[in-house]
Order: C-alpha cells, then structure tokens, then sequence
C-alpha cells in the first residue's frame, strides 16, 4: 500500500487513528517525507506512507525517513531501510488522566488557552514595517502582533523586545483599520488591491465568512503568549506590552482570575518544574518536519503545584526562561523547582 498524503498525517488528532492502526497491519511500515515540497506551488509538505507485508504480523512501530528534496525521497522508496537512516516514528499519545493531589491543580483551572486571531490570508494582513512604509499605511491602521514562535523571545513580551522585532523586519503589524480611516487614500487603495498585485483573497472561507471582511477577530483578554511547537516544550511569555496580542500561528493564554504580575510569573514557572516536564515528555505528537507539537487539550490537563509564594516570582521566572532558551534546560528546571521547593 502506498499514498501521498497533506503532511497533518504526520500530527493532526483526526490522524491519530491512522498513525497508530496502521503500522499494526504490515510488517514494515514507513513514512517518507520531504523538506522540501513536494508540490508547486504548495508551500506545505506532503508525506509518503509505504505498507509492505500486509497481515496481523505488524509491530506496532514504523520508521520515518528525512529527505533533502523530493527527488531523494522518490529515489529511497524502493530501497531497504538499511541503506538510509531513519528513526522510529513516535505513536500518538492516547488520552491521559492525572492525578490531581492537594498541592496541585489543573492547569485548566488557572488558564485559558486558545488560537490567536486568524487572518485568513497572512500574506495580505502581516506586514513588516518595511511594507507599512511601502503602502504608505498610518501607524493608526496597524496592531502590533506576534506571529511566530520564534518571536517569543523572553519570560516577558516587553515593548523593546517587539520593537526588535520589528526593526529587524518581522511580520509583527496586523493590517486593521478603523472605520474612521477608511477613505485615507493609502488605506482605501489597499484594501481595494487586486489579488494578483498583492490584494486580499476574499473568496477564501475564512474571509468570506466575516462582516466587515478586513476585521481579524482578535482574542479580547490576553495575559501571555505560548507556542505548541518549541524545541524546548510549551512555555508561557507574559504580556507586559498592553496592546501586543497574536495571531494563529501562537496562542494565547488568560488567566481565569485576576493576578498580579509575580502571580502570574508564578504559575507560569509551574509549568517548566521537572514534575511536570515529566509528565509532558509522553504528550507531544510528531509534527511536519519530525518537531514535536502541544495540543492546548493536552496542556491544560496537566496538574501543576500550586505556588507557596508569589512575591518576586516574576524575576525568577525571567531567569528561568532565560535559561531554558540559552539551552540550559537541567539549569532551568532546577530553578523552577527551587522556587516550589
């Protein structure tokens, strides 16, 4: 058996079944996918999943391959598994239920995760400041956002730390104008931009669907910002740029009570204690390009010990994350639980 697939069957939930059924159906199982795509002008990738031997015989396990281009990964599918390096391609994780003890509470209890506002057509709505001066827009038609992971730099999304960002040429505006500017001139010819020149899509569904169709539906509340997909594991980035807020490509997290900054710094810092990187180990699914991913569902089951001081939690919590990106991760975990401890 043998298909060419959209790349979600590598992490998507609606795949889990799949993933973890079919290698139990051959004897060898194997998952090839390209770095590159596979598909002009598709910028997603695609994977290819070869069943050799079907039967009851399978073991469960199947092997992924990385390859450089879609050439190389035509050319290994007829070879053995023994003249190219692959690893074991992880099981999806079946649904687990903690315990929740009296110095711990679900993470779901203490926040809200949900999908930043989704644009519909990035391309259209992310400018860089490069692009805003290009179109001549007013600062008055653009919000500051965040929408990459890699934009989440610090403990602390601060005011400077966007502003580098952006005077590094980062798509961190979201076009979003106001009634009142509607008729300025460099705002009227952008939303009335052909496709074909850079213009909106508005056909797509996303768009279509949304009255007035240049209004981004934007989360109301945001207390920080977190990513399913890093290399070292989900972490929170606290807020303290009041209007920063993100778009799909990131989450953001609420907190259900009001709190102080140390409060929220401190549960935050919960999050990245060793008992609970313990419990996330087993949790991630295997995303496009071999990354692991965080579903929010996952993360907010998770029980986390309630903090036993609060006051000056936000600067440990600084160092902590300062930590964990600098790749000291034992360091940053051994700080963490010093401050529960």
């Amino acid at each position: 058996m043998c298909f060419v697939l959209p790349a979600a069957f590598d992490y998507a939930d609606y795949a889990a079944p799949l993933r973890n059924l079919l290698p139990q159906r051959f004897e060898r199982f194997d998952v090839h996918r390209s770095r590159r795509p596979a598909f002009k002008p598709i910028q997603d990738g695609s994977v290819v999943i070869v069943g050799r031997g079907f039967g009851p015989s399978g073991d469960g396990d199947a092997r992924r391959f990385e390859h450089d281009s879609p050439d190389d990964l035509i050319g290994a599918l007829p070879q053995s598994d023994k003249d190219i390096p692959s690893r074991r391609l992880r099981r999806s994780p079946r649904p687990r239920l903690f315990a929740i003890r009296k110095d711990t509470r679900k993470l779901g209890d203490v926040v809200r995760i949900r999908l930043g506002g989704v644009t519909g057509d990035a391309r259209y709505f992310l400018l860089t400041e490069a692009k805003r001066q290009e179109r001549r827009l007013p600062v008055d038609v653009v919000l500051p956002v965040l929408s990459r992971a890699r934009h989440l730099a610090a403990g602390e999304m601060s005011r400077s730390d966007w502003l580098s960002l952006r005077d590094g040429n980062e798509r961190v505006w979201l076009f979003d104008p106001p009634r009142r500017l509607l008729e300025h001139p460099s705002v009227s010819a952008y939303l009335n931009l052909d496709p074909s020149s850079g213009g909106c899509m508005r056909s797509r569904y996303k768009i279509a669907s949304r009255t007035p169709w240049y209004r981004v539906p934007l989360p109301k509340r945001v207390d920080g910002f977190i990513t399913g997909m890093s290399q070292f594991g989900p972490w929170i980035s606290l807020r303290a740029m009041p209007s920063l807020t993100a778009t799909n490509t990131l989450y953001v997290v609420t907190y259900r009570e009001q709190l102080s900054r140390d409060g929220k710094a401190a549960w935050a810092m919960s999050l990245l204690t060793s008992s609970v990187r313990r419990k996330l180990e087993p949790l991630g699914r295997l995303y496009a390009d071999g990354l692991l991913k965080y579903e929010p569902g996952d993360l907010l089951d998770l029980p986390v010990p309630i903090p036993r001081r609060i006051e000056g939690a936000a600067d440990c919590y600084l160092q902590v994350v300062k930590a964990l990106l600098r790749g000291e991760v034992e360091e940053s975990r051994a700080m963490a639980d010093s401050w529960f401890d």
